[in-house]
């Protein structure tokens, strides 16, 4: 039975703010995260290690945001989403790129906002903004923190914000990629096509069990491909998954790469206990991967005609050429940030 996701998301259409100003000028949320940026600095850890930690970070601080305001709410949301958005090509990005972004881009963001309606400011105004600030920063610097207002804006507009009505450099720098957002109804929509695809049975059900958990929690394609039976943990609600890459599996065992997220979700859950089911009368044990086949129990099973099925599944439901699994990871980052700023309006 089709899970209809507009009874547990909010819809853009549907998503309405009321007007709401900054209740103050603490910035208590903003400068922790600026330390937090420049002490992972020094420790000039791998690029991905960074920006997961800062990610983690950065949900800590949000309910300090909402305390202090609805303007430090969105604050959060983006820095948080230029974060994750990474680099021209979707990388992370370097350390020192995040410290300045947090340092520099943060702050501005914040002196524009105090005492503003947020949505209140048309375009032009945002605009006039992101380039006062570039007037006080080194010309060394405006490429970096240019980008970073533009992949904040981003998010800013999927909340409610006006667009820009120009590039902030004239287009005199290359741009991070855009976050594209899948809503609920291309996400049922997505789910149809899987069910109807002509491949294999269990590899349509590998397809809907994965975008399912990707609708729920952040979670990367790779990652997904890592899960073991043991990792799933349906015994209560919520249901809990240990995102836990192996050795074995050719990735590297690290702190940022370990952790457990909850689905709350009963239909998912759902899917979720009926699929591990069917992976022990395949005779799978807890040790087997979970998106593992009848042959080979320890083997993924058709990853890349799974892999190509989600992608061409949300293709088809968001209307876009380039759309795909990662995609998923900025839905749930806006949607997660609607709700935030929601919550800060009350």
């Amino acid at each position: 039975m089709p899970i209809d996701f507009t009874e547990s998301r909010t819809t853009r259409d549907a998503f309405v703010f009321q007007t709401t100003r900054a209740r103050g000028r603490r910035m208590d949320s903003i400068q922790a995260l600026d330390r937090m940026a420049r002490r992972l600095v020094s420790r000039r850890q791998a690029k991905h290690m960074t920006r997961d930690l800062l990610l983690g970070q950065t949900d800590l601080l949000m309910p300090i945001g909402q305390r202090e305001g609805r303007s430090q709410v969105l604050i959060l949301g983006g820095a948080r989403h230029a974060i994750e958005v990474g680099g021209i090509r979707g990388e992370p990005l370097a350390p020192v790129t995040l410290a300045e972004y947090l340092r520099y881009g943060t702050p501005a963001v914040a002196e524009m906002l105090v005492g503003a309606d947020p949505e209140g400011l048309s375009g032009q105004e945002w605009l006039y903004g992101y380039r006062a600030a570039l007037n006080e920063v080194l010309l060394s610097q405006r490429g970096k923190l240019a980008a970073f207002f533009e992949a904040f804006h981003r998010f800013a507009v999927v909340v409610g914000c006006d667009p820009l009505p120009a590039p902030i450099l004239d287009g005199a720098i290359e741009l991070p990629p855009a976050a594209a957002v899948i809503w609920p109804m291309q996400l049922s929509k997505a789910l149809g096509y899987i069910r109807n695809a002509q491949v294999p049975v269990h590899v349509r059900r590998q397809a809907e069990v994965g975008i399912l958990i990707a609708c729920c929690l952040p979670i990367r394609i790779h990652e997904l491909w890592c899960l073991r039976m043991q990792d799933v943990n349906l015994l209560h609600l919520p249901a809990v998954l240990d995102i836990n890459p192996r050795l074995r599996d050719g990735v590297n065992k690290t702190a940022a790469s370990r952790r457990q997220a909850d689905i709350d979700c009963q239909p998912v859950v759902g899917h979720l206990a009926d699929f591990k089911e069917l992976r022990y009368l395949q005779g799978a044990t807890d040790e087997h991967i979970f998106f593992g086949g009848s042959g080979h129990l320890d083997l993924r099973h058709e990853e890349e005609l799974t892999t190509s099925l989600m992608n061409r599944a949300l293709k088809h439901g968001s209307g876009r050429p380039d759309a795909s699994f990662h995609d998923l990871r900025h839905t749930l980052i806006s949607l997660e940030g609607e709700h935030l700023l929601l919550e800060a309006n009350q």
